[in-house]
């Protein structure tokens, strides 16, 4: 069974970084979602507007969705994607659909401090927008209601990933 590995959390959280650390460790292909967002989604996020949901709700089930089936289906053992993914029901929706197609699929939250954030989106381009869109977003990330693993400086000291 091929296995799919979402890795989700805030943005500055280190999702590419640990998902990138997965699939080496894994022998599996990355994904980073943001790669086939839309140039609307993304004019939106680089000039720090927020995202109507009915913009975000399109990219992850009309573009984000079919992106990961068709790379996990043409990959040799599966793939690790990282993505935002704020939301409960996007995340719920994305896993029962995966798994009907016979995927092994697992979430993995990274999970930082609000200041550990803050110091990594200072040190994009605009660091003080970022920080503050970043604030501005926090709110509507919703703790997960479904079964997850926590990638998180104590799982990199242990050596767990």
């Amino acid at each position: 069974m091929k296995r799919i590995m979402i890795v989700f959390g805030e943005m500055g959280a280190g999702k590419n970084y640990w998902g990138e650390k997965l699939a080496k460790t894994f022998n599996l292909e990355f994904f980073d979602g943001d790669t086939v967002a839309p140039p609307e989604l993304m004019e939106r996020v680089s000039t720090f507007k927020p995202l109507p949901r009915s913009m975000l709700s399109n990219y992850i089930h009309e573009t984000l969705t079919p992106e990961i089936l068709k790379r996990a289906a043409a990959s040799e053992r599966g793939i690790v994607v990282a993505q935002a993914l704020y939301l409960n029901i996007d995340r719920n929706i994305l896993l029962k659909y995966l798994r009907s197609f016979s995927f092994d699929v697992g979430f993995y939250w990274v999970q930082t401090s609000v200041w550990r954030n803050i110091r990594q989106l200072l040190t994009r381009k605009n660091g003080g927008r970022w920080v503050a869109y970043y604030l501005m977003n926090k709110p509507w990330f919703e703790k997960p209601n479904h079964q997850y693993w926590t990638l998180n400086d104590r799982a990199a000291q242990l050596g767990i990933y």
